[in-house]
């Protein structure tokens, strides 16, 4: 239920900062082409398939767009001090208009882990843990290629389901 109140906030708030949810870019075959490598990645060192069902709408915005209509104001975080550079809603995967293959790798493939934790319908008992398995995959994919950031040791160890 909390899913779709944030889904309707972030939608209503693109639609007030008059971007277009329905403008998803087509990938390039190189972006598509990557797209599989990194869920191939993600496959090879989770318990996910290597293959999606279904592919995600991908949706470039402004990032100052994506840190306002993600920043889950709802509860209490502002959305000049987010960090929200790319999110992953059910079929969709919102990223930067500024991203770059190669350097932001990293992102995409954090978002790609959330699209198949959706896929596979996996069951987590808080959002934290959503995460904290995502931002796993995604450090050890930034230590293995050295492009990207990773989260830092305090912000893992605050991601868990007693901890607001």
């Amino acid at each position: 239920m909390m899913c779709v109140r944030i889904l309707k906030a972030a939608v209503a708030a693109l639609v007030i900062t008059g971007v277009s949810t329905t403008h998803a870019a087509p990938p390039e075959s190189e972006f598509s082409r990557r797209v599989d490598e990194l869920v191939r990645w993600i496959s090879e060192n989770s318990e996910y398939p290597s293959a999606m069902k279904q592919r995600p709408d991908f949706v470039f915005l402004p990032p100052q767009t994506i840190r306002t209509a993600f920043s889950r104001k709802g509860l209490g975080y502002s959305d000049q001090s987010s960090s929200v550079r790319a999110v992953q809603v059910k079929g969709a995967i919102y990223l930067p208009e500024t991203f770059s293959l190669g350097r932001d790798d990293f992102m995409l493939l954090h978002e790609l882990v959330h699209h198949l934790q959706d896929e596979s319908e996996q069951k987590f008992d808080c959002l934290a843990e959503r995460e904290r398995e995502a931002y796993k995959l995604q450090s050890r994919f930034v230590a293995e290629t050295g492009v990207g950031d990773s989260p830092n040791d305090m912000f893992m160890l605050m991601l868990r389901c007693d901890i607001r």
